[in-house]
């Protein structure tokens, strides 16, 4: 499988580590000026849209954001791309959460899925993690403790 990833300049290693076969730094490269074509995009992270993205897709590919897009667009996109098998948008919204966490799981269990926790906060200082998730620059998931005494 052939992957590409793109980071700032100093995840680029981070990147790199976490099974990435080409990484590309976007404080300095457009990712959707490469010459390759790709069969899945995933912006995990909300910062692209799938007009600029076409260019980089092969004829059936799909484009996933994290993101609603602008307007909503990914929403109505996706709902478009329901009568096409060309390149398109989906949404992602889970089927079977069940059968999604298990599937998590054994990717987790054979080293093919890793994590990045940027920092964990205990539920009292809640507010200064969200402000730091919209921040923007967070690294990985941002977990909050719920601590040994809150009954969670």
């Amino acid at each position: 499988m052939y992957r590409c990833s793109y980071s700032r300049t100093e995840h680029l290693e981070l990147v790199r580590c976490l099974g990435a076969e080409q990484v590309i730094d976007y404080t300095r490269d457009d990712f959707t000026r490469v010459d390759d074509q790709f069969d899945f995009i995933f912006d995990s992270v909300g910062k692209s849209r799938f007009k600029y993205c076409k260019r980089i897709m092969k004829p059936r590919a799909v484009y996933i954001s994290s993101e609603l897009g602008p307007k909503a667009e990914n929403i109505w996109l996706t709902l478009a791309g329901l009568f096409t098998k060309k390149k398109r948008v989906k949404f992602p919204a889970p089927s079977n959460p069940a059968e999604n966490l298990e599937k998590l799981i054994a990717l987790i269990s054979e080293g093919s899925l890793k994590g990045v926790v940027a920092r964990e906060y205990p539920l009292e200082e809640v507010q200064e993690a969200y402000t730091y998730v919209i921040g923007g620059q967070k690294v990985g998931a941002v977990p909050v403790s719920l601590g040994a005494n809150t009954g969670g």
